[in-house]
């Protein structure tokens, strides 16, 4: 299924790992979303094209949720 929903998108860390194959980066970002959206881990959101997985799931006040979703490729 796919929803639309209204956020708030905030950057969280960038990180870089070398492997002995290649190396990849970890963007993690922090997705605020009205209490009505309720993810779960494992979700998958796009935002601009491009395909988050929501890893850690922060329950707020009555209003919001926080999510913390993140993107790995690699460089």
């Amino acid at each position: 299924s796919v929803y639309r929903f209204q956020g708030y998108l905030l950057e969280k860390y960038s990180g870089y790992d070398t492997e002995k194959v290649g190396s990849i980066t970890n963007q993690t970002m922090i997705l605020m979303t009205p209490k009505e959206i309720e993810l779960k881990s494992g979700d998958i959101v796009e935002i601009n094209s491009i395909r988050y997985n929501v890893e850690l799931i922060h329950i707020l006040d009555d209003y919001f949720n926080e999510y913390e979703i993140v993107v790995t490729k690699d460089v």
